[in-house]
């Protein structure tokens, strides 16, 4: 088996390589010229000692973090998978022991990659000789500090033979490929153990929300559910949070983090609002900054009775063809719930809400400090 980690993976796919396997793909010519576009409209600049470099353009490469980067990879990767496959028609060719049976000659996940065959010269040869050509024309090529031969079964001597002339680093067998143990003999408990952990890890959320379906929820709604007093604090917590109103509200997906978290101290009450300021013993002016009523700065008041935010309450529902008449803090958290239930209303009204309030807020600390 050789262990192949393919250098600089993404910074080092050949452009003009790319483009050919787009259109052999069969994809439109017009959509190629969009992609490449795309790929290869990229310039970088560097910091040296404090300073940046001019722009300057690639030459190759994908854009790590780009959504279309790892499916261009992909089928980068997939010249490699057919160069491989028609070994299966040469005859010189000869399948690992233990991999006959599935016509398997290599594995691939993203740039780790796995290629096996029986251990006689001419299959190793005819399997390294389709890699180095994928590497030619690709521009991706094995980071060989990273790489690795193993290989059992035969002398030490025609070991040491094959380790020359491939320039591979000798590997030990059993070894991790993708955290799984990969050895020549049955696989012990031992060596699975860190396996079954991650196993165990990943497993143990989604088994826990099928306990507290079972012994809590119990085939009813979580609002019609009861919670038992010998409950933990935990399960108490989030069935309590499941039921409150302004959940619905708080967690609509558009709304923009920032404007989610004001939004959930709001109705927490937890806004550095005048009143609370003095409790805590800091005197500051207790008038609203926002208008000029003379009335003391309080939560109710700062977001839905003051001038400047029922200005923008009123433009909000004029713009969204809303006519009612503006309420109280908790009136209108109770109204913009019942409204996020439904289909059309959630994302665009469950945004602009936590927006205005995110911004009457900021707006109240620009002025004051």
């Amino acid at each position: 088996m050789v262990k192949i980690d393919i250098r600089k993976a993404y910074d080092s796919v050949e452009w003009i390589f790319l483009q050919m396997v787009l259109i052999e793909f069969g994809f439109p010519m017009k959509m190629v010229n969009w992609i490449m576009t795309c790929v290869s409209t990229v310039s970088y600049t560097l910091l040296i000692n404090g300073g940046l470099t001019t722009r300057f353009q690639a030459k190759k490469g994908l854009r790590q973090g780009d959504s279309m980067s790892s499916y261009l990879f992909v089928l980068s990767m997939e010249y490699l998978n057919r160069s491989l496959k028609k070994l299966n028609a040469n005859l010189d060719s000869n399948y690992h022991p233990r991999c006959s049976k599935l016509n398997l000659i290599h594995i691939c996940f993203t740039d780790d990659l796995l290629l096996c065959c029986r251990a006689d010269k001419i299959s190793i040869l005819l399997m390294l000789q389709a890699f180095n050509h994928f590497s030619e024309v690709s521009g991706l090529k094995a980071n060989m500090e990273k790489s690795s031969l193993h290989i059992a079964g035969v002398s030490n001597e025609f070991k040491q033979q094959i380790i020359q002339e491939m320039g591979f680093a000798t590997g030990e067998i059993p070894f991790r490929y993708l955290s799984v143990p990969l050895s020549s003999r049955k696989i012990t408990v031992h060596q699975c153990l860190p396996l079954v952990e991650k196993m165990i890890t990943r497993l143990l959320p989604r088994l826990w929300v099928k306990w507290i379906h079972y012994f809590y929820i119990k085939q009813k709604t979580i609002s019609d559910c009861h919670i038992p007093k010998q409950a933990s604090w935990l399960v108490w917590k989030i069935l309590e949070f499941q039921k409150v109103e302004w959940k619905k509200v708080v967690l609509v997906q558009t709304i923009i983090p920032r404007h989610q978290f004001i939004l959930w101290l709001a109705i927490q009450n937890r806004l550095a609002t005048v009143d609370r300021l003095q409790k805590w013993g800091i005197q500051v002016d207790k008038r609203c900054i926002l208008c000029t009523t003379g009335r003391d700065e309080t939560l109710e008041h700062m977001l839905f009775e003051c001038t400047y935010s029922q200005h923008m309450w009123k433009s909000i529902l004029s713009w969204l063809s809303i006519q009612r008449r503006i309420g109280n803090w908790q009136e209108e958290v109770q109204w913009v719930a019942s409204k996020v239930s439904t289909r059309p209303w959630t994302h665009i009204l469950g945004f602009l809400f936590a927006a205005t309030v995110y911004h009457i807020w900021g707006e109240r600390n620009a002025r004051r400090f």
